[in-house]
């Protein structure tokens, strides 16, 4: 970590330890090496400190919810319209997949929103 200046604090992230069971998740996932975060600060943290980056649990949920809910509800609501609409399994399959895409292009800029007031609020402190 080194303090970029008055307000901001640049936080280095180490990739997590390679654990022993599994050595090829951290290739599957191609995990960065290293990677640098700038971010708010309040008070003064000492060069080189151990900080726990934080986010409020609601960003946690709500980027569930964006990521995971928003598209599977479109997929079941499509999919349900579209058999009821037409009594068909292939309109059934057709109505899914159409409104998982609309989803999906809707969900583009709502990620990208998200993403910018997530930033604004992670909070950096020093780990005892």
């Amino acid at each position: 970590m080194r303090q970029s200046d008055a307000d901001t604090v640049t936080v280095e992230l180490s990739p997590p330890p390679r654990c022993a069971g599994c050595a090829g998740a951290c290739l599957w996932y191609r995990i960065r090496p290293r990677a640098e975060l700038t971010v708010a600060a309040r008070g003064s943290i000492p060069l080189g400190t151990t900080v726990a980056v934080t986010l409020p649990d609601r960003y946690v949920i709500a980027g569930a919810v964006l990521v995971y809910g928003w598209p599977l509800a479109a997929l079941l609501a499509g999919a349900a319209l579209a058999s009821a609409a037409f009594g068909s399994d292939l309109a059934a399959a057709a109505g899914a997949a159409s409104a998982l895409v609309a989803a999906l292009l809707v969900a583009v800029p709502l990620r990208r929103r998200f993403e910018r007031a997530t930033l604004r609020r992670l909070a950096v402190r020093a780990v005892a």
